[in-house]
């Protein structure tokens, strides 16, 4: 019995560093916020977005990205109530951000499509507190 729960306990710890190894990948920031074309890196540049929020909305409304690179999101509120920025399928979702704070989100978008932002605060998606997410 003791060689099974030691086995059990083995894999168990296997698991958790593999978890621990795995996941979400790097986001590396390169520091460059400029969208210049170069063919041998593009991929790895993080593509860095200023979003704005309000009463009840996002500025800009859309944001277009590229599949398979770095997503950085500035998020500021300058509204007077405290508001969030999520994106479900890319299990996006900051805290609920103060007057006159901001917020850096980082991903990387794995699928192409568009997806909905929304601002998950009581009656704050209802009120139009929403935006879309292109990603080529």
């Amino acid at each position: 019995m003791s060689k099974r729960l030691s086995a059990v306990v083995g894999l168990l710890l296997i698991a958790a560093l593999l978890a621990a190894c795995g996941g979400g990948g790097s986001q590396q920031s390169s520091g460059s916020s400029s969208s210049s074309s170069s063919s041998s890196s593009s991929s790895s540049q993080v593509q860095r977005i200023e979003v704005v929020g309000t009463e009840f909305a996002y500025n800009p409304g859309t944001i277009t990205v590229k599949r398979g690179q770095p997503v950085e999101i500035v998020y500021k509120n300058e509204g007077s109530v405290a508001h969030d920025l999520l994106i479900d399928e890319f299990q996006v979702k900051s805290a609920p951000i103060s007057p006159g704070q901001s917020t850096t989100i980082r991903f990387t978008p794995n699928q192409a499509g568009q997806f909905v932002i929304y601002c998950a605060e009581p009656g704050h998606q209802a009120a139009g507190m929403v935006g879309t997410l292109v990603v080529e």
